[in-house]
């Protein structure tokens, strides 16, 4: 099997604008277990998209989302240099309307407080009937949680609120759950990360 250094090295040597961490392939390994080649796939909250260009690069169709301008202009910019296809749309999720096979995101959740989190999978669900989310164990007291409350959710210091009930949103909203946790010894990281696949019929 192939170890994160692998990855590393392959991504570096073919694509040097993005890098690739431990966490990247973690994340990248689960996101392969549920995702199919026909799939309209959305990241939300993508940042510059470094997993969904990997992903586009394999030829899977993937829509970048994201609130902030300067994140999907470099993405943008980074996927034509390198003649990789995708669509890049500058909004919030809360105003998204488009439909999609599967959504994702890593790492912004836990930027809600538990009232924005009901409302965040509740508007998944009127926009896919899968979703899958990543997220760190806040309550790991190794964990800095972010304390700005005036940053936009998911970047820099944003204020992270607790994720315990995280999987008991999602319960009442899909019906069907897969809970699992990513080690911080394998991501090279002083806490644990959660993920969470769910879908409805």
């Amino acid at each position: 099997m192939r170890n994160w250094r692998d990855s590393l090295v392959k991504i570096k040597k073919y694509d040097k604008i993005y890098e690739w961490a431990p966490t990247s392939e973690a994340f990248y390994r689960v996101i392969k277990r549920f995702i199919k080649k026909e799939d309209k796939i959305l990241e939300f909250g993508s940042n510059t998209g470094h997993i969904s260009y990997k992903l586009a690069k394999e030829g899977y169709d993937i829509t970048l989302l994201d609130i902030r301008a300067k994140s999907i202009k470099i993405a943008k910019n980074n996927f034509k240099k390198n003649n990789i296809k995708a669509k890049f749309i500058r909004t919030d999720i809360f105003d998204c309307d488009n439909k999609y096979d599967i959504v994702w995101n890593s790492g912004l959740i836990q930027c809600f407080d538990n009232n924005t989190k009901v409302e965040l999978i509740k508007k998944l669900t009127t926009i896919t009937n899968r979703i899958l989310l990543f997220y760190p164990d806040v309550e790991n007291p190794n964990k800095k949680r972010g304390a700005n409350k005036n940053e936009v959710p998911g970047v820099g210091d944003a204020k992270e609120y607790g994720t315990k009930r995280v999987p008991e949103i999602i319960y009442t909203n899909f019906n069907y759950v897969y809970y699992g946790i990513l080690k911080m010894d394998g991501l090279r990281l002083k806490y644990n990360m959660h993920w969470i696949y769910a879908w409805n019929k």
